[in-house]
């Protein structure tokens, strides 16, 4: 129970989507599938995704698809965030180069350089 409460953490912090208590709440759930019913409500989860979860008989596999699921969702966002910071550097090199050659024209300009 401790693993899938620290996997939702990582999830929360991953993605943003972090509910204010959502560690308090969790840690005083005692019962390991009243846990997985939790965290799959609490947290923005496709509901198909959801369902299957839900409709698993065996405590593991409903236990081992969660975590799969919040593991997966991680590295989804970390993809994202990975690559809205290339785009962020790219775009900021882009308006770096754009102000320096705008001032190179201007002094060419002031300097009577064509």
């Amino acid at each position: 129970m401790d693993a899938l409460i620290e996997t939702v953490g990582k999830y929360a912090l991953a993605t943003g989507r972090a509910p204010k208590d959502y560690r308090k709440e969790f840690s005083s759930v005692k019962e390991a599938r009243k846990l997985i019913y939790s965290t799959l409500n609490y947290f923005p989860i496709e509901y198909e995704k959801r369902q299957e979860i839900l409709e698993t008989p065996s405590l593991e596999e409903a236990y081992e698809r969660t975590i799969s699921l919040f593991l997966n969702e991680i590295e989804v966002a970390t993809i994202k965030q990975d690559f809205e910071a290339k785009v962020h550097e790219k775009v900021d090199k882009n308006q770096k180069d754009y102000i320096l050659r705008e001032q190179m024209r201007v002094i060419r300009e002031e300097l009577g350089d064509e």
